[in-house]
């Protein structure tokens, strides 16, 4: 085999190569990504869906992120997503082989502005549980005014609604906690029932609280959104609170669908840290396996008289987000195979081609020996 010979085989197959390495790289991640979509003209005071849609090349299995968002101009109403408070925890499996999956959330515009939703540490599996890619998305919603809702909507006073002076001394009960305890630091101010704001300093060395409520009232409902992971306890109505670095906020929802029309109340709590002096790392180790951008809503309905009393709760891991180096490999290593691949070959045709001029050199030789 010629020199041109050799040197034209190989820029072939440095082109054949250059084609199939592209067409597998188009193939992994062309087809693969997220999308948020939702009306781009939203009135102030009205409900919209938002839809999340995730597309691969391969069967999807499952898929898992945090869905943030303006809480000031945008409130989360229904859908398979925990949380609250700008922040959602969404995962959702599915029940065929797809390679296309949607997910619809319901929100409630709240003021004008175009609040942004975002997806977060998001992460998509295959269905052997096997990480396929890492998404990220976002949309923009225009919220403009609405001349037929009134401009006070979704305001604190809407939500604290329980006029106590109006109502006769059972009623008054309604809707609201009997106690509301934390396990560290004080309420500021103390505790009453009509009071729906209060703040709790924290010392940087506390890790998790506590929160013990009753209710005041059977057949209230009351359920429990949080900035911060939080856990159940066997007390349907207490949680335990993880605090981590930044002030945490938690809002405790009270609510009687007995009464026309319905009663709501909600108290918030916003919890400080920062205060006093930092403790061991150790102690603080126990808590940080969990992801503090995620949220749990977790509701109990306690039972009036002749009526069961039911207790539903979802909860779930805080997602784990892909180290930036595997996500680099895995990227990669398409193109490192195909060049592993023409590093091989190469050099067969390098041995071949340097065999081939040694035995035409020996051949050369031979014959002007023998002349």
């Amino acid at each position: 085999m010629s020199n041109g010979c050799i040197s034209r085989y190989l820029l072939c197959l440095f082109a054949v190569l250059t084609v199939v390495l592209f067409s597998v790289s188009d193939k992994a991640y062309a087809d693969q990504g997220a999308v948020i979509s939702a009306p781009d003209d939203v009135k102030s005071g009205a409900s919209f869906d938002v839809t999340l849609t995730f597309s691969a090349d391969e069967n999807i299995g499952w898929f898992e992120t945090n869905i943030v968002y303006d809480s000031k101009l945008l409130e989360y109403q229904s859908g398979s997503a925990n949380g609250g408070e700008g922040n959602l925890h969404l995962r959702s499996f599915t029940e065929s082989d797809t390679k296309i999956v949607t997910e619809k959330l319901t929100f409630k515009a709240l003021g004008t502005g175009s609040p942004e939703i975002s997806l977060l540490n998001c992460s998509v599996f295959s269905p052997d549980g096997v990480p396929l890619f890492t998404p990220s998305a976002s949309f923009k919603v225009n919220v403009r005014e609405s001349i037929d809702s009134p401009a006070d909507t979704d305001s604190s006073d809407a939500q604290n609604d329980t006029d106590s002076s109006s109502l006769s001394d059972g009623d008054s009960l309604k809707c609201t906690l009997k106690s509301l305890g934390v396990s560290s630091g004080e309420l500021s101010p103390d505790f009453s029932p009509d009071i729906f704001d209060y703040t709790v300093k924290l010392d940087n060395d506390v890790k998790k609280v506590e929160i013990l409520t009753e209710l005041a009232s059977k057949g209230d409902y009351i359920w429990f959104e949080c900035s911060s992971w939080f856990s159940k306890t066997e007390d349907p109505k207490q949680i335990i609170v993880n605090i981590y670095d930044g002030d945490v906020k938690l809002k405790i929802t009270v609510k009687d669908n007995e009464t026309e029309p319905t009663v709501t109340n909600v108290y918030r709590i916003l919890f400080q840290t920062g205060i006093g002096e930092d403790s061991s790392q150790e102690e603080s180790s126990s808590v940080t396996d969990s992801d503090p951008q995620t949220s749990v809503t977790t509701t109990v309905t306690t039972a009036a008289p002749g009526r069961t009393s039911t207790v539903s709760s979802r909860t779930t891991a805080a997602p784990k987000e892909k180290s930036g180096m595997s996500e680099l490999r895995d990227k990669l290593m398409p193109w490192l195979l195909v060049i592993l691949l023409v590093l091989i070959i190469a050099l067969i045709l390098v041995i071949y081609w340097i065999r081939s001029r040694t035995d035409r050199k020996r051949r050369k030789i031979k014959t002007t020996s023998r002349k």
